[in-house]
């Protein structure tokens, strides 16, 4: 944009008196950036909740409890209309998971873990392939999960561009009760 000014001198040069301007300003298209686009995904991040197992709300000391957070790696957002005109469609990946476990334990996993499925047996104390925490001692144990976000956005079905930064979504949290298990020696119960 530019702007004159028009100022006119009295007679003694000492005082200049403003007597209008002429504002020449050039229209440019607007366009779609990466931080508006950011700005987006910042409302459209799910918050995926956070999946157990042992199932039940129940784990064991010294044994792995499984953890995963309930979303695929790669997922789409859907179209939004920004600036009036431009379809932009969304896709964001997750690019870490923060953990806290409850017991004062912390990490970062690169991806959402894989899910324990029904079926499945672990006869080791980490099952191998699966993300999860081995408590050491028993209590309630307060789980929170945050995923942070990488995101791409396609405008007008044009090339998929990258958003700027990330974007950390929404926490997750669950509760588990650890406890511990003691062997007992009982009589067999069938008669001799």
């Amino acid at each position: 944009m530019t702007t004159l000014a028009l100022l006119r001198s009295d007679d003694d040069g000492k005082t200049w008196v403003y007597t209008g301007a002429d504002c020449a300003a050039r229209t440019s298209r607007v366009q779609v950036t990466p931080m508006l686009v950011r700005q987006e995904i910042e409302k459209l991040v799910p918050r995926p909740a956070i999946g157990v197992a042992p199932p039940g709300g129940k784990t064991l000391v010294n044994v792995q409890t499984v953890l995963w957070v309930d979303t695929p790696a790669d997922r789409g957002l859907g179209t939004v209309t920004l600036l009036g005109t431009y379809r932009v469609a969304l896709r964001v990946h997750v690019q870490q998971v923060a953990w806290a476990f409850g017991d004062g334990a912390t990490t970062v996993a690169d991806g959402p873990g894989l899910p324990y499925r029904k079926g499945e047996h672990c006869t080791t104390v980490t099952c191998p392939g699966h993300f999860g925490h081995v408590y050491a001692r028993t209590g309630t144990m307060r789980i929170n999960s945050q995923v942070t976000w990488s995101g791409q956005y396609s405008v007008n079905g044009g090339a998929w561009q990258d958003v700027a930064g990330t974007v950390a979504g929404p926490s997750a949290t669950t509760q588990v009760a650890v406890l511990q298990a003691r062997g007992v020696l009982v009589a067999d119960p069938t008669p001799s």
